[in-house]
């Protein structure tokens, strides 16, 4: 067939179609809806049940089905924080890294009091990560020996970023480190 017969018979195909889809949507979304209320063990005739906290991570079990999180799991994503507190530091409580950059949001939070939702929470172009376990640096702050070189500008010039080497001139051309990071 020429062009129009396709689009007639489209068009035939999509109104029989869409008498039929929103009842199979609404019986579709009925039936999860059923399953999310039995799987959190809530009583869609009692509403009381919505503000128990039976994990006791500080999200009621509406809380946590609004965030998809295990109302019986105080720590759904099991990166050693709870649900709760992963709300109040932005972290997903569904990610164990929520930003990705190879730390969990509990040790973002509670060991090296990082943002848990940024990989870089100092902005000086090195994650966190690279920060805590290659360079042994502060990832929290941008010049972590406060030679007014950053942390990242160091590495890429091979100079220390645990230390004030910004009056040195490492590569002898009579210029200072710090005065070649402000060219």
């Amino acid at each position: 067939g020429d062009l129009y017969s396709v689009i007639t018979r489209f068009k035939k195909i999509a109104n029989e179609l869409g008498s039929v889809f929103p009842q199979v949507l609404a019986k579709a979304s009925r039936e999860s809806f059923e399953r999310k209320i039995s799987q959190y063990q809530l009583n869609d005739s009692d509403a009381s049940d919505a503000l128990q906290d039976n994990d006791n991570d500080g999200l009621n079990n509406l809380a946590e089905f609004k965030q998809g999180t295990h109302p019986a799991l105080a720590d759904t994503d099991s990166d050693g924080l709870n649900d709760g507190n992963e709300l109040q530091y932005a972290a997903s409580p569904l990610l164990a890294d929520t930003d990705y950059d190879g730390l969990t949001d509990e040790q973002e939070v509670n060991q090296y009091q990082t943002q848990a939702n940024s990989s870089d929470s100092d902005n000086d172009g090195l994650s966190d990560f690279a920060e805590v376990t290659l360079h042994f640096s502060n990832p929290n702050n941008a010049d972590s020996d406060g030679d007014g070189m950053s942390d990242s500008y160091e590495i890429t010039h091979q100079l220390d970023v645990n230390a004030n080497d910004a009056g040195q001139d490492l590569d002898a051309d009579g210029l200072s480190n710090k005065e070649e990071a402000v060219l």
